[in-house]
């Protein structure tokens, strides 16, 4: 059970961490404004994690409004 607790809270932390990442190139520019981001499978090679990491990375972008609904599996930026 202890080890489910911590691998859960490991997916979180690994969810922020890409969050954050993504959120910088945005805000760098290297993510346009309103323009569509990489979709799921593309952004899980970048970063190298699972599309359970993308879709929570993604959510909380979406709740600071980085980004906007998904529109054909594809979420689109904004600063």
């Amino acid at each position: 059970m202890q080890f489910n607790l911590q691998q859960q809270a490991s997916h979180r932390n690994l969810s922020y961490l890409v969050a954050e990442k993504i959120a910088l190139r945005i805000l760098s520019g290297e993510f346009v404004a309103e323009s569509i981001l990489p979709g799921e499978n593309e952004l899980c090679e970048i970063y190298n994690v699972s599309r359970t990491a993308i879709r929570e990375a993604v959510k909380m972008l979406t709740a600071k409004r980085h980004v906007t609904g998904k529109t054909s599996y594809r979420y689109q930026s904004y600063a």
